[in-house]
């Protein structure tokens, strides 16, 4: 293992995924650091959601198969999952390919079909260290998590602004509206 995977980088296990949450629709991934307790959760769509359900329940869900069918016949295997930033609501993988003459492919994927292929795989995930320390830094705890504005979605989005509202959190209501009118072009207006 090289010394830029250890000190740059954050090696994950997927500690699960949770379905009915606070956040009213949202699914997570939950992803734990492999040596400590620090948690990284991940929302997730649902057919990503439906994706890693199957991968967790040991089932091979067709896409994925395909994928690592390919690349097998091709001479190549999954090596490593890296998981890339959130950007409006959406969370993306580059997943690496080798062969024995160590040539490399890479190729981005979305977050369910990325950490099933690790699954399947039996390869490792990681994130960059600097990534992780940001998110982590939200919360400053191993028994809470925290999403950032930009890796939800924008129904969920909303659906937290309405809830800012409702509870008088003004503060939070903007900065949710905020992150909207970012996406749709027209920043904190």
């Amino acid at each position: 293992m090289s010394t830029f995977y250890i000190t740059d980088n954050i090696p994950l296990t997927v500690k699960g995924l949770a379905g009915n949450t606070s956040l009213g629709s949202a699914r997570i991934l939950v992803l734990q650091e492999a040596a400590g307790e620090r948690l990284f959760p991940v929302l997730l769509g649902e057919e990503e959601y439906d994706v890693l359900e199957s991968a967790m329940m040991r089932q091979s869900y067709p896409t994925v198969a395909m994928m690592l069918r390919l690349a097998k016949t091709a001479g190549y295997t999954l090596e490593s999952v890296k998981l890339l930033g959130a950007r409006d609501g959406k969370q993306l993988t580059e997943l690496l390919f080798v062969n024995e003459a160590h040539d490399s492919l890479a190729m981005s994927a979305d977050i369910g079909n990325g950490i099933a292929a690790a699954l399947q795989a039996g390869c490792r995930i990681y994130m960059p260290r600097k990534t992780f320390e940001e998110q982590y830094r939200l919360t400053n705890s191993p028994e809470t998590m925290a999403v950032p504005l930009n890796a939800m979605p924008a129904k969920l989005l909303k659906e937290a602004m309405d809830d800012a509202v409702k509870r008088d959190d003004f503060e939070m209501a903007k900065a949710l509206r905020d992150e909207l009118r970012r996406r749709e072009g027209g920043v904190g207006k």
